[in-house]
């Protein structure tokens, strides 16, 4: 397909037909864009650019950007770009037309992009998939740092909401993460590869405590620290692809780490199956064992994604934040009594606010 963009410049738009992972590109003389499709899940991820010198400064990355959301709306596709480039100058400018309306990105961190929406929808998106997204040492801090800034966040009753009121980790490519990146432990020294396990365990630690629901949108394989990061999430919807798997006695180890996170979701017995056969786990099955809320069509997956964030954003409030932060604290309790004093002690705090007071007359008044 070739368009003018006036002048003796033409746009090359070249894409073969896709079935899943599959590059594309659009070029202008010698300028050129890459791409990925992933018809399933409805994604067009803009890779890379590259712009000659003698072309720069003539607004040509821009217009092969332009042309890439102008295709990928064309296609029903939704652009997620891997390209810190583009996340940072282009994304928020058609933010709109995707439906996303963006608040801010922040693709600083290499393998990672946070995109938060005006909806509040925080947005942590891996995207190395060339690396099958290692959770590298450069990105677990930045996950650490964006967490502890979520907990941070203050929740009144009928006070202002804060900026991020859902977290969606999600991820590009065939893999959603395979974990661990192991250049970060090979023959270094004990203290930093502690160092580095700790703020891993503080990283899934502050998924169940910050005050927003978290939600994992997974697709593909599902390894090891993926598994764990999945599993630390409030809420996973697997694509009908995906698999989850704890792999290290395959070569030699055990995925101990890994393991903590899996078996707070499943039973003890299962959760140390997976780990000692490192069997792989359809989606269905992850389903049924309690490892994932929902199986979704590869068709239907990302629009079920969104509206579920969305969803949770716009329903959160003061008594959201309460009811996460109670449900593990009398999930943790040692008996069932001790369980319902610590939900009794939430509910009769949240009955004597003045904002669920007035919400409550207000549904009374209706109901007359």
């Amino acid at each position: 397909m070739r368009r003018s963009l006036g002048g003796a410049r033409r746009l090359l738009v070249a894409r073969r037909l896709h079935t899943r992972h599959e590059p594309g590109a659009i070029s202008m003389d010698t300028a050129v864009l890459e791409y990925a499709v992933d018809e399933e899940a409805g994604v067009l991820d803009i890779q890379h650019t590259r712009t000659p010198p003698e072309m720069r400064g003539q607004g040509v990355a821009e217009k092969l950007c332009d042309a890439a959301f102008e295709h990928a709306r064309g296609a029903s596709l939704r652009v997620l770009p891997s390209c810190s480039y583009v996340s940072d100058r282009y994304l928020p400018k058609h933010s709109e037309a995707q439906g996303i309306a963006v608040r801010s990105v922040d693709s600083a961190t290499p393998g990672l992009c946070i995109c938060v929406s005006w909806l509040g929808v925080a947005s942590l998106r891996l995207v190395d998939a060339r690396r099958r997204n290692p959770l590298t040492a450069a990105l677990l801090a930045k996950l650490q740092s964006f967490l502890g800034a979520c907990a941070a966040m203050e929740v009144t009753h009928g006070g202002p909401l804060p900026e991020v009121r859902t977290l969606l980790l999600e991820s590009t490519g065939p893999v959603f993460s395979s974990g661990h990146d192991f250049n970060d432990f090979h023959e270094a020294p004990a203290a930093e590869q502690r160092r580095v396990l700790e703020m891993c365990a503080d990283v899934n630690a502050l998924l169940a405590e910050v005050p927003q629901v978290s939600v994992a949108a997974v697709s593909g394989a599902c390894v090891a620290g993926g598994a764990q990061l999945a599993a630390s999430c409030d809420l996973v919807i697997a694509r009908d692809d995906a698999r989850f798997c704890l792999p290290g006695v395959r070569t030699g180890g055990f995925c101990h780490t890994p393991a903590v996170a899996v078996g707070a979701r499943v039973a003890p017995r299962k959760a140390l199956e997976l780990a000692l056969l490192a069997s792989d786990v359809d989606a269905v099955e992850a389903e049924r064992i309690g490892l994932a809320n929902s199986v979704v069509p590869s068709a239907e997956w990302a629009s079920a994604v969104e509206q579920t964030v969305n969803q949770l954003a716009r329903t959160f409030s003061k008594s959201v934040a309460d009811g996460k932060r109670t449900f593990y604290r009398q999930a943790a309790a040692p008996a069932l009594r001790d369980r319902y004093a610590v939900a009794t002690d939430t509910m009769v705090d949240m009955f004597s606010s003045p904002a669920y007071q007035e919400s409550m007359a207000a549904f009374l008044r209706r109901k007359e």
